[in-house]
């Protein structure tokens, strides 16, 4: 008994946690609200950050690691199939594609897909200012709501936000 729980104390010294995830909250009015998860989960290997929520979020994870790319499954979920800090390996695939950068001034995301052709086309962009907290979501298709394009750059609010569970 007594070796098993030196064992588990050291096994559990040994591992090491990433970074917890930071939360941003965004708001607009008549928007559904958006949240930015930085740093919520590895895949293949990669940390990953995700939006959640937003009316402009469909058919789609949206999730890329770092200054790269992930890539969603085409149909059913549409989950996340891919990330890459490589653009061209996101070519061919029919799922949509998001890209997530970071500077020191602000959070950056785009989203597009590939045509059968094999032409990129973007359909949105957020980018939130990492000091003012503002954000700012352009559309440039949105099949579900195309009053949005008209209306870019739509305004959000963010602030940070703890985790509750």
């Amino acid at each position: 008994m007594r070796i098993s729980i030196i064992a588990a104390a050291l096994l559990g010294s040994m591992i090491t946690t990433s970074q917890a995830a930071s939360f941003q909250s965004c708001t607009a009015p008549g928007r559904t609200d958006l949240i930015l998860e930085q740093d919520a989960d590895v895949f293949d290997g990669k940390t990953i950050t995700c939006l959640e929520g937003g009316d402009f979020i469909f058919d789609m994870t949206a999730c890329a690691p770092r200054d790269g790319y992930g890539v969603s499954a085409p149909t059913g979920d549409a989950a996340l199939v891919e990330v890459t800090n490589d653009f061209k390996k996101t070519k061919g695939g029919l799922g949509t594609v998001m890209f997530y950068g970071l500077t020191p001034s602000a959070y950056e995301f785009t989203a597009g897909n590939w045509d059968l052709d094999d032409k990129y086309s973007q359909d949105w962009t957020f980018t939130l200012d990492r000091k003012t907290h503002k954000g700012a979501l352009s559309v440039l298709d949105n099949p579900l709501n195309p009053d949005d394009i008209a209306k870019s750059p739509i305004a959000f609010r963010c602030m940070p936000v703890t985790r509750k569970f």
